[in-house]
Formats: C-alpha cells, sequence, structure tokens
C-alpha cells in the first residue's frame, strides 16, 4: 500500500508530517519539511515511506511562493515523484516547469482547462521534464480525462521524452493532416513517438463533454467513478507517425493482470491495414472502456479475448447504433460479468441474459430495448444497474423484479425516478445500498407526496447512501433516515470554482452548463 503525505487548508499543524495543513503565511509548512525531510528521508509516524504528495484544496503554486518552493524542495530532492492535486488550478506546463523530476503528475478534479485561454505552450528550457505519466478528470466539463488543448498536447510529447501515459480526448489530435502543428510535433520526434505513443495509456478519446450524462457527474458507472490505464503490447506497428491518416480510437482498459506491463492505445487503420493487422493481443486485459463514431471499431474489442467487462459509448449524427448484428455478435465472444452500453438501440435484454449469465453490472443509458420480458430467473447475479433515458417504465419494472440482490441502482432521468419511487413502494429491495437517483426536481413536480418516500423507506432497509439533485429527496433522507449519507450528483467545488479561473473558462461554462434565456414576449 502507498502512502501519501497530505496536505490541506484548514486544520492545526499537527506532530507528524503526513498531513500538514496549508496555513496562509506557509511559513510553518515550509519550516517543517525542511526539518524533517531535507535529508530526502521521507517517512511517517509509523515508518512507512512516503510514495506522493497529495495537495487538496490548496492555493494554486503560482499565486503561493512557499508552498511552491516546500513541494519543490521536497521532489528535487528525490523524495517524492509522485504530484496529486486535487482542484488544480495551475496550467500543466507550469506544473512540470516548477516539479522537472516528476514521474507522475495526477490532476483530480482539475478546474483549469489547459491553455482554454489561447495562450501558447512556451518551450520547457535547460534540463527537460521526466514526466512519464498525465493523469487527471475535469469533471466540470463532464470528462474522465483532463482538457487539454492541441497546443499542450504538441508541448508535452516535444519536451516530455519519457511520456508515455497521457489521459485525454485525442479527437482534435487524432489526425495529423487536420492541423499542421501535429504534423510538425510528429515529424520532430518521430522516432520517440512511435515507441511511446504506441504505448500510452489512459487515452480516454472521447469527445470533449461527452465522456459523461453531463458537466460535473460523478460517473458512478459500473466499474466505479473514473478512467483507468490501458495495458497492450509494446509494438510501433499499432501506430506509425509517418501515415497521416491514422486516427486514434477510444479503447482504454481499465485494469491488467500483470503490474507494470506496457501500455498502448489501439490505432484504427483503413480496410487494407485491417486486414493485414498484427494478431491478438497477447496482453491480459479485464476491462475496456470504448467511446467511438465508427462500427469498425467494434469489432476490435474482441481482440482482448479475456475481458469481463466492456463500456461502449457509439457517438455519431447517423442515429443510434443497432444492438443486433455486428455489436452482438463481437460481445458474444466474451464472458462479460459488466456491460455498459450508451447510444445503443434495440438492446435485448434476452440475449444479454443468456449471452452472459454471470453479469454482475449493467448500464443502459440513451439506449432503446427491444424486448421487455424474459424467462423468470434472469438477471439473478445482477448487483450493480444504472437506466438512463430512452428506458421504458415497464424496462424498469422488470429489471428491478429480476434483480432482487442489487446493490447498486442508479435512475437518470425525472420519469424513471418518479417510476421507481412510486413502484419501489410496493416492492422491497432488501439488499440495495446505493441509490442514484438523477433528478432536481421537487416532489411535486415529480409527482410524488411525502407518503410515497414512506413507503420507500420500509422498502430499502439496507439503503446507505443517496445521490440526487432534488433538494426535496435530499431533506426527507437527511430527516427521516439518519443513517443515509447524501451527496449531491456533481461536485460542488468544481461548479463553484471553475468559471472563476479566467473569462474563456467562464465562457465556456455559461455554454456547457447554464440554460439559454428566453426572450420576452
Amino acid at each position: 500500500m502507498k502512502h501519501f503525505a497530505i496536505i490541506n487548508r484548514t486544520g492545526s499543524l499537527p506532530s507528524s508530517p503526513r498531513a500538514c495543513p496549508w496555513t496562509c503565511e506557509g511559513s510553518a509548512l515550509l519550516r517543517r519539511w525542511t526539518a524533517l525531510w531535507s535529508t530526502g528521508a521521507c517517512f511517517d509516524q509509523n515508518g512507512r515511506k512516503v510514495a506522493a504528495l497529495l495537495f487538496a484544496s490548496c492555493p494554486s503554486f503560482e499565486s503561493s511562493l512557499l508552498l511552491r518552493a516546500a513541494s519543490s524542495n521536497l521532489v528535487s530532492s528525490a523524495v517524492v515523484r509522485t504530484l496529486v492535486v486535487v482542484h488544480n488550478r495551475d496550467t500543466v506546463r507550469n506544473l512540470l516547469d516548477w516539479f522537472r523530476p516528476l514521474h507522475v503528475l495526477v490532476l483530480h478534479h482539475d478546474l483549469r482547462a489547459q491553455d482554454g485561454d489561447g495562450s501558447r505552450w512556451r518551450e520547457i528550457g535547460g534540463e527537460g521534464p521526466q514526466l512519464q505519466k498525465l493523469m487527471g478528470s475535469t469533471p466540470a466539463l463532464g470528462m474522465h480525462n483532463l482538457a487539454l488543448s492541441t497546443e499542450t498536447i504538441c508541448g508535452l510529447l516535444r519536451d516530455c521524452v519519457h511520456l508515455y501515459n497521457l489521459q485525454t480526448s485525442l479527437h482534435d489530435f487524432a489526425s495529423p493532416a487536420a492541423d499542421p502543428r501535429v504534423s510538425a510535433v510528429l515529424a520532430h520526434s518521430r522516432a520517440r513517438c512511435r515507441s511511446s505513443l504506441a504505448r500510452s495509456a489512459g487515452l480516454h478519446c472521447g469527445a470533449p463533454g461527452r465522456q459523461c450524462n453531463g458537466p460535473l457527474e460523478h460517473h458512478p458507472g459500473p466499474y466505479g467513478p473514473g478512467g483507468q490505464a490501458l495495458p497492450v503490447p509494446q509494438s510501433s506497428r499499432e501506430f506509425d507517425p509517418s501515415e497521416e491518416t491514422a486516427t486514434v480510437e477510444a479503447v482504454a482498459t481499465k485494469q491488467q493482470k500483470q503490474a507494470g506491463g506496457d501500455q498502448l492505445s489501439p490505432w484504427q487503420r483503413g480496410k487494407e491495414q485491417r486486414e493485414h493487422a498484427a494478431p491478438p493481443f497477447s496482453v491480459t486485459a479485464f476491462s475496456c472502456l470504448v467511446t467511438t463514431s465508427h462500427k469498425e471499431t467494434i469489432a476490435k474489442i474482441a481482440l482482448f479475448k479475456n475481458l469481463i467487462a466492456v463500456s461502449l459509448t457509439f457517438i455519431t449524427r447517423d442515429g443510434l447504433c443497432p444492438f443486433r448484428g455486428l455489436l452482438e455478435q463481437t460481445l458474444k465472444e466474451l464472458k462479460l460479468e459488466c456491460l455498459s452500453l450508451r447510444f445503443i438501440e434495440g438492446v435485448s435484454l434476452n440475449t444479454i441474459a443468456h449471452s452472459w449469465p454471470r453479469l454482475q453490472s449493467l448500464s443502459l443509458s440513451e439506449c432503446t430495448i427491444e424486448d421487455e420480458s424474459f424467462v423468470s430467473g434472469m438477471f439473478a447475479g445482477l448487483v450493480n444497474l444504472r437506466l438512463g433515458l430512452g428506458v421504458s417504465f415497464r424496462s424498469l419494472e422488470l429489471l428491478v423484479n429480476a434483480a432482487r440482490r442489487l446493490v447498486t441502482l442508479r435512475l437518470d432521468g425525472d420519469q424513471l425516478c418518479t417510476a421507481f419511487v412510486g413502484w419501489c413502494s410496493l416492492a422491497s429491495l432488501e439488499s440495495l445500498e446505493r441509490l442514484y437517483l438523477g433528478t432536481e426536481k421537487a416532489l411535486k413536480a415529480l409527482a410524488l407526496t411525502a407518503e410515497d418516500l414512506q413507503f420507500l423507506v420500509k422498502a430499502l432497509p439496507s439503503l446507505r447512501f443517496v445521490s440526487t439533485n432534488s433538494y426535496d429527496l435530499r431533506l426527507f433522507f437527511d430527516n427521516y433516515m439518519p443513517r443515509v449519507t447524501t451527496e449531491w450528483c456533481q461536485c460542488a467545488t468544481c461548479a463553484a470554482h471553475f468559471p472563476l479561473i479566467s473569462k474563456s473558462q467562464r465562457d465556456i461554462w455559461m455554454k456547457m452548463v447554464v440554460p439559454p434565456r428566453r426572450k420576452a414576449l
């Protein structure tokens, strides 16, 4: 188990350096770290070595010279090589300049749309950064990954020669012919890109803002929040920077059997190249996340023979992707335990139940269901269920009735929330512990009463957690179910601070989150 030195904004300075709060002066933090860790012996009070620094709710490094000096001293003295910043406010370029020896940089809930203000990437002179992995998320924009501009990605590839893991959207970057900057950086570092890009992991290549159902979402999903890295073989044949027509596919796995294995993101090629593609990957991957607009990509999922968890989002202007045909035949080759589908039409519950009898997690969002009946006893092993827009009340009732062992249930949309609360008062889910109700409406708007909620309490004896944006629902659970922990469906810090970073971010926020005002009649 890895141990972190945690630095937060509030609280008194503890005797142990493991959890040092940040003060406005910063001198106490600087003195303590200099005295205890200047020799490079970074251990906590139990003698365990601290593997990383984690900053939570701290001021930006740019605005606090003392905080930056104390942190940079630890990194420079070879004490730690991993930096985790929660709600980061600095640019990636500045962080790499200040902490050049870093190997891993994680920006969780990043508040900065990197280069969103249009500023250019300035080359980092002198001894280059040692960065190997750059990961993070931007829930304020509804993204599991970092919001990096093409300028930033090119700068990272040019200045960080050891970089092999980059968690961002590559849709714009994937076609070098579309942007001369991309062609230039690939030509400049052709040899390195052939190895480093081919080994890249965590390349969550979805359309910006479409990585989840909306901005600020927690993304619980069937596998838990966020995304992880992709294990694949080390092979330069998978991506040749000299081919300007190559485009990246959004295939990213979340776990790997062998720790420390090389990483890769599969790349889509033309028909002739696919026919002469390399044999199936030799790596053992358990989970795969795919975001694509090409049906040809779906067939490549089967290259990972040992997958037990697949998440597929199909984004196109031509409509939904049919479940029957290519998608059904491809997935049938796998022994799935977790399945997540989004923007798929004609989903067959019977096919899902028969093809994957060991299914434990199922997510259907913005999907249509073809058959609304199945044999009794199916889905008995289901413990996690997520249903979103497009799913009918009948399908909800059938699935919840069949999955009596449900532990986690997530419903997106006012109508599904109303249907569940009203129907569940007549049934019972004794094992349900976590409930996500994706609505912000009041009880009256949901056509619900306090009596419906009282019956709901009796129907869910094991409930321990509720996430919703409805004030009425939160007030009810807080007052009548004190054992239940309630949370908003989004990060309040991201919602409050993201628009305040810069004018350009405020403009982005207004366009994505704030609904347009109707003109007065």
